[in-house]
């Protein structure tokens, strides 16, 4: 299978995870995945998943198989987590071919498990190596209104580390982000001393709405600044970033540079009308690098084009129906003589799920992938074909509801 064709199937395989959850509560999802060839078919993985009554993950079990060598397991995952202690453990074991086996255990403290991980909240994670040892931990702190006010990074391999963010609020809004790094080093008598450095120190300013206003500060020898500015109606209009730093000068020795240093300029703008996103520039050194143009429908996007150094090399087009129901999503990928390397057009059901996606290349369409959704609106069937019709792959879900 192409490169291509590779990157397209892994992007709508986890676009996909975004809608396991539809009407009915699911208690159990599993997913298989075959890559079929010429006289058989080879499982790719075989996934598995629990979920308690509010959706969260309760057990997990992941297998991968080699892509050649069938039955050959190289790697399996596997999590579970315990509602009376709210710990969650994850562990991973691969198997390399004709070695021993590597283990690797992720042990995660909820404060608040929910069903959607941005939504939840943990206190530690601590991550072991192969040996069964403790190489990383990351404790969370949060105050009484559930802020989270420090991050703190432990590595226990080689030299002893620590990396700790803090964040100070103020009527619920972040008014500064400080870092601070600890590690432990030889010092030139051979005695083992510990160093301590600021790598971060950001200020954040808000208007009478409690909008962000203005963010400045340095993260290690780069300055940053931020402004953004409103509407009458606190609509947002623009919102500008700038990071310098010095850059060594680059000459030869026929031509040496007349200043050792210059000033390295980085530049962010994005454009708002109405409160919608219509333009965004970024500058280095003044010179354009990249510019993404947004126009809307109805306030739904209907073109966004993304060019590099003045190149266009993205276009992606939005289909609505009567009902201002996205349709259809067409992306195409342009060389930089402006001709389209290849398109790839997504259709979607009434629902907004992906239903079909086709590669399309000239005059030719390469591979399409199709889904099929059962009533409740979740996956059952995902297929990958080839521009023959030959089959590539096939996923299989298999649910089991409460």
């Amino acid at each position: 299978m192409s490169t291509i064709l590779k990157s397209i199937f892994i992007f709508v395989l986890v676009h996909l995870t975004f809608f396991v959850y539809g009407q009915a509560q699911i208690k159990e999802q599993t997913i298989v995945a075959y890559g079929i060839g010429q006289q058989d078919s080879i499982i790719r993985f075989r996934k598995t998943v629990n979920y308690d009554s509010l959706g969260r993950l309760i057990n997990r079990q992941n297998y991968y198989y080699h892509h050649r060598e069938k039955g050959v397991l190289v790697k399996e995952e596997k999590a579970f987590f315990n509602p009376q202690d709210q710990w969650l453990t994850e562990q991973i074991i691969t198997y390399p071919l004709g070695k021993d086996p590597i283990y690797k255990k992720l042990r995660t403290k909820y404060l608040d498990y929910q069903a959607n991980e941005k939504n939840s909240k943990h206190i530690l994670r601590q991550l072991y190596d192969k040996y069964g040892e403790l190489s990383k931990e990351d404790t969370l702190t949060y105050d009484k209104d559930s802020n989270l006010i420090a991050v703190c990074n432990y590595n226990y391999q080689g030299s002893t580390s620590l990396f700790c963010n803090y964040y100070t609020y103020k009527d619920n809004l972040q008014t500064r982000w400080t870092t601070y790094t600890k590690w432990t080093t030889i010092n030139v008598k051979g005695m083992v001393v510990e160093r301590q450095a600021k790598r971060r120190d950001f200020r954040y300013k808000y208007n009478k709405n409690k909008q962000l206003t203005r963010s400045f500060g340095r993260h290690y020898k780069k300055r940053f600044c931020q402004k953004i500015k409103y509407d009458k109606q606190h609509k947002i209009l623009e919102d500008k970033s700038i990071v310098k730093h010095k850059a060594r000068q680059v000459g030869t020795k026929d031509n040496p540079p007349q200043k050792k240093f210059y000033i390295h300029k980085e530049e962010k703008t994005l454009h708002y009308q109405n409160g919608l996103l219509v333009k965004e520039i970024q500058l280095v050194n003044k010179k354009e690098t990249k510019k993404k143009e947004i126009t809307y429908q109805d306030s739904l996007p209907k073109t966004i084009t993304t060019s590099l150094n003045t190149i266009v090399v993205v276009e992606k087009i939005y289909t609505y129906n009567a009902q201002l129901i996205l349709t259809q999503l067409t992306t195409n990928k342009y060389h930089k003589n402006g001709k389209i390397r290849y398109s790839i057009i997504t259709h979607f059901n009434p629902k907004g799920n992906v239903i079909k996606e086709e590669q399309i290349i000239g005059q030719k369409t390469l591979s399409v992938l199709e889904i099929k959704y059962d009533k409740h609106g979740n996956p059952l069937v995902q297929s990958l074909s080839a521009k023959n019709n030959k089959n590539l792959e096939k996923t299989l879900y298999i649910y089991k509801y409460y």
